[in-house]
């Protein structure tokens, strides 16, 4: 004779709460002006400023302000130290 054992699986789920989303809408502006002088046939002089703002352009976040000098070996390739202040 076999002993048979009938035992009730229990099944647990963690309850969850309805959850809502929210979405915030945001829009950035992003200006910029980057530039290169030309400093004979192999120097440069390069310089950078950028304005990012939210809403639009209504609030201003961050400026970020770039020179550096450079140098041209040919080309198609160049090499520019630079130093940039946020």
């Amino acid at each position: 004779m076999y002993n048979v054992c009938s035992c009730p699986q229990v099944c647990c789920r963690p309850v969850q709460a309805q959850v809502t989303k929210q979405y915030n809408h945001n829009a950035h502006s992003w200006l910029g002006l980057f530039t290169t002088f030309r400093l004979g046939a192999h120097g440069r002089l390069v310089g950078d400023g950028l304005l990012r703002r939210n809403d639009f352009v209504s609030d201003p976040v961050f400026y970020f302000l770039r020179a550096g000098d450079g140098y041209w070996f040919n080309n198609a390739m160049s090499l520019t130290l630079a130093y940039g202040q946020l």
